[in-house]
């Protein structure tokens, strides 16, 4: 028996053998070449891990505001100086507000007397629409009333001549009730007044109202509040500085 050659591109290990008569064929396989392995071990802790760069540039704010005051006066107090750290609302200025208090107050007064007004010439126009709607009562005179005696003697015979007393009541007036209608001409005269009267008190009111928001914003400009939680980067006033509205301070 002779081997024949064998196949080169056989793979995976498998070796096949053919006899020679081609009657029979044997296989087997071959054990895979055993791979050398290595590995490292090392022990895992857990902790927070940090990354420190150093870097150079120019640092911008994301937010930044330029502060003043919304009314001239003079610098009464300075809270915060620069680099110091505010909460948002915090007050940071002040300038002198008596004269700002002062037209508070005034705006306040002359607001209060305007409402009344205003009230009042409500009032008038309503008891003139109900006076020119209401039944009215006309005195109409009434007839004289006449009532006789006659006396005649009793006892003696006397001659017939008789004695009359007459009573007579003057004129009277009695009230009737009666209703009357007031003219158109009357009533438009009236509702005109009342209208005027109303819509020159509303005015007034209006204005006033509108002097008091006035003087309460020059209030709330005496103070400079922080808009934000942040640093002050820059001062620029003192105490007893003169303050002019639009000015930056902080």
């Amino acid at each position: 028996m002779r081997v024949g050659r064998r196949w080169p591109w056989v793979a995976g290990g498998v070796v096949v053998v053919l006899a020679a008569g081609g009657a029979a064929a044997v296989a087997f396989t071959r054990e895979p070449r055993a791979v050398a392995s290595t590995s490292d071990t090392s022990r895992v802790d857990r902790g927070a891990v940090s990354l420190a760069v150093a870097t150079t540039g120019a640092v911008t704010p994301a937010r930044s505001y330029a502060l003043g005051f919304g009314t001239s006066g003079t610098v009464s107090a300075v809270a915060v100086r620069a680099g110091a750290t505010v909460t948002k609302g915090q007050v940071l200025a002040r300038v002198d507000d008596a004269d700002a208090r002062a037209k508070v107050s005034a705006a306040e007064t002359a607001a209060d007397r305007a409402a009344d007004a205003l009230d009042a010439a409500q009032r008038s126009a309503q008891d003139c629409a109900r006076r020119t709607t209401a039944p009215t009562r006309r005195a109409t005179p009434t007839q004289p009333v006449t009532s006789t005696r006659r006396a005649t003697p009793s006892g003696r015979p006397t001659p017939t001549a008789t004695t009359s007393a007459t009573r007579t009541t003057s004129p009277g007036r009695t009230a009737s009730p009666r209703a009357t209608a007031t003219t158109p001409a009357a009533q438009d005269r009236c509702a005109a007044t009342g209208a005027d009267q109303v819509l020159g008190a509303r005015r007034q009111a209006t204005a006033a109202g509108l002097a008091l928001d006035e003087a309460r914003a020059t209030l709330a400009g005496t103070t400079i509040r922080a808009p934000i939680a942040g640093t002050v980067l820059a001062l620029s006033t003192a105490v007893g500085a003169a303050a002019t509205p639009g000015g930056t301070v902080l």
